[in-house]
């Protein structure tokens, strides 16, 4: 879904204002980086936010909140603009323009449009991050609750295998055939078993997330 947004602004901005290329730099409050969105299948490019080899307008647009223009051939190729993205008071990321020419800048009005056009990308990647929690969330009742029922099943058996075995150990006491004995040993041991395995279902159940 990013990278359906981020084609539809890059073709849409092409014609307008010469831009030809937009990328979303998307901040990853884990790694303290900005990871520009690719193309699904494709490995996303990965900007620390410290260190002297970053890009040091993509930083400063995105630290400073401060939109960032620059213009200079000796670095980079075409003009490029940096704008931050922000949504309720958080910056998201930075959008990143490159425009065809040196000579075709935007101008006051058209810097404005595209500072608002990064909020409304910073704001849908901030909903898109908000769903995704709200999966996981849902994700995680959801485990809660299977592991609560199958917690909730062992228990029921418990008791009844543990008669089975402790009925097993009495009739290894009893004077009874050895093959009836063997048998009897063999339950005793497949009763154990079972019912450790239940005891840790039990155990594991109540761990459960609430």
């Amino acid at each position: 879904e990013n990278i359906r947004l981020l084609t539809e602004y890059d073709e849409s901005l092409q014609d307008l204002l010469e831009v030809t290329a937009v990328t979303i730099y998307s901040h990853n409050r884990a790694g303290n980086s900005l990871h520009a969105l690719a193309p699904s299948g494709a490995e996303p490019s990965v900007v620390p936010l410290e260190g002297a080899k970053n890009p040091q307008g993509l930083r400063m647009a995105f630290q400073q909140k401060t939109p960032l223009l620059v213009e200079d051939p000796v670095r980079f190729p075409c003009p490029v603009l940096w704008l931050p993205m922000s949504a309720e008071g958080e910056t998201t990321g930075v959008l990143e323009f490159r425009f065809a020419s040196f000579g075709r800048r935007p101008d006051e009005n058209a810097r404005l449009s595209l500072q608002h056009l990064a909020n409304q990308v910073g704001i849908a990647l901030l909903l898109l991050e908000q769903r995704q929690l709200r999966d996981e969330i849902l994700r995680g009742e959801r485990l809660g609750a299977a592991l609560e029922l199958v917690s909730g099943i062992a228990a029921e058996v418990q008791g009844p295998v543990e008669r089975v075995r402790d009925n097993a150990v009495r009739l290894q006491q009893q004077n009874i055939p050895a093959e009836d004995l063997e048998l009897a040993r063999q339950l005793r041991n497949d009763a154990t078993y079972a019912h450790g395995v239940i005891e840790r279902l039990v155990t594991f159940g109540k761990g459960a997330p609430a």
